[in-house]
């Protein structure tokens, strides 16, 4: 159910608490993780292999480009190497609801030039305030201290700890503790998961 892409394993994305799905660009869905099941009721069995717009329909909340749509803008971005920023958007379930959702779209490049475009997601409170959060929302995440929103953004840079370590005059230990908390407060099990959670959150 999973497809690798270049050096980078989608498996690490399967048990995230967010949702997680990518598409090839012909918009259809490659990988589909728990979270999407969990907040959107899509079992990945049913939808991978279907073209995107025809299981999500995404209507944005935004004055934004419709997403998951024929002719999707985020594909068309990606083709010439640009990245659409984050939006909210209304994602449509497996029950025939609608849920909110904050989307950050990311590149993912392979072999002969050609790419996938990963979705990661997290359900938004409804406008009464009180929507059920399926992933990682920004309130059920412990915050971030200075120096480890330091660290993260060099992390998300591609900086390893040595190098981390070298730039903020820390030792090694040190950095590599900063890294452990900020995976632990993330709910992310690796450094790129932690990146990916981040990203989606605005925190980087």
């Amino acid at each position: 159910m999973v497809d690798n892409t270049g050096d980078f394993s989608l498996d690490v994305l399967y048990a995230a608490p967010f949702g997680a799905y990518a598409v090839d660009q012909g918009q259809i869905i490659r990988f589909w993780n728990s979270g999407a099941e969990g907040i959107l009721g899509h079992r990945g069995r049913d939808v991978i292999g279907r073209i995107c717009h025809q299981v999500l329909q995404a209507s944005p909340t935004e004055s934004l480009p419709p997403v998951c749509q024929r002719g999707c803008p985020f594909i068309r971005l990606a083709g010439q190497k640009r990245i659409a920023p984050p939006l909210r958007t209304r994602m449509l379930c497996a029950s025939g609801q609608w849920k909110r959702v904050k989307l950050t779209p990311l590149i993912i490049p392979e072999e002969d030039d050609r790419i996938t475009l990963l979705h990661v997601f997290y359900e938004l409170p409804d406008e009464r305030g009180a929507g059920r959060t399926g992933g990682a929302a920004p309130g059920r995440l412990s915050p971030l201290t200075g120096r480890e929103r330091q660290v993260l953004g060099m992390m998300a840079a591609g900086l390893t700890n040595h190098e981390i370590a070298g730039n903020l005059t820390l030792s090694y230990h040190t950095v590599r503790n900063h890294v452990s908390r900020i995976r632990e407060k993330l709910q992310a099990g690796t450094r790129e998961q932690a990146t990916l959670i981040a990203r989606n959150l605005d925190l980087i």
